[in-house]
């Protein structure tokens, strides 16, 4: 385990460093959980929604539509490794995201794709003219 070393009579310099190095380096910054950032665009045919969600991969992510709400979720599990590496500190854990929207009434639920490449999730939601509102899974290809 390291151990901070402290001289005996402490000088200006190492009072400098000790001040700067005697507190939690990250004690000050919010924990930076899993923030989702969304964008979404509309053309006449189709709405299409952005998740940004690196690190995941496409088994991790679920979507689902329940009457009129699009529901997606991430789960990401740590992992045990068995390595002989003793960790002073260890900030690395499962994490999760959920993301929730209301569909509009000219989406046709039956028309719904997701596609996950490079840490982006794309969902297509093609337009109808009738409502076709369904309890269903959308497969993330």
């Amino acid at each position: 385990m390291l151990v901070k070393y402290r001289k005996t009579r402490p000088t200006y310099l190492n009072r400098l460093f000790d001040d700067a190095f005697a507190k939690d380096f990250f004690t000050n910054y919010p924990t930076l959980g899993t923030q989702t950032k969304v964008n979404i665009s509309e053309t006449e045919t189709q709405f299409h929604v952005y998740l940004q969600v690196p690190g995941f991969a496409k088994e991790d992510i679920d979507v689902h539509v329940d009457g009129d709400l699009l529901k997606i979720t991430g789960s990401k599990e740590a992992k045990d490794e068995d390595n002989k590496e003793s960790f002073v500190r260890k900030e690395f854990s499962a994490t999760t995201f959920s993301k929730s929207f209301t569909l509009p009434e000219n989406v046709n639920t039956d028309e719904i794709s997701a596609n996950y490449e490079s840490g982006i999730l794309t969902l297509s939601l093609q337009k109808t003219t009738t409502q076709a509102q369904l309890k269903r899974t959308i497969e993330v290809k």
